[in-house]
């Protein structure tokens, strides 16, 4: 009868992805580390992840601030070619801001 051999693992990373919330290495080691490397090595590890992890959190939090500045940019930047157009065509129709508003 043939043994199973575990050629692979897997390393949980979790957190919510909410923009102030930091993502974190789970403690649980792979199967296939056991025996390989000791559980205090594996703790400095999941620490060291756990440091690299903190840069993805200003990084979410600016991805995030740029989802919200661009839509606005976009609306800003039609409102004044709108309004451009308008006044431009003011002088010659005698318009009236407050036919717009």
């Amino acid at each position: 009868m043939m043994s199973t051999t575990i050629t692979s693992g897997r390393i949980e990373i979790y957190g919510s992805r909410a923009a102030c919330d930091q993502e974190r290495v789970s403690r649980t080691m792979p199967e296939i580390l056991s025996g390989r490397i000791t559980s205090g090595d594996w703790d400095v590890l999941c620490d060291n992840f756990d440091e690299a992890l903190k840069t993805s959190a200003g990084i979410k939090k600016l991805t995030y601030a740029w989802n919200a500045i661009v839509p606005l940019a976009f609306i800003l930047f039609v409102l004044f070619g709108f309004l451009g157009f308008a006044s431009s065509d003011a002088d010659e129709n005698e318009f009236r801001w407050s036919s717009i508003f």
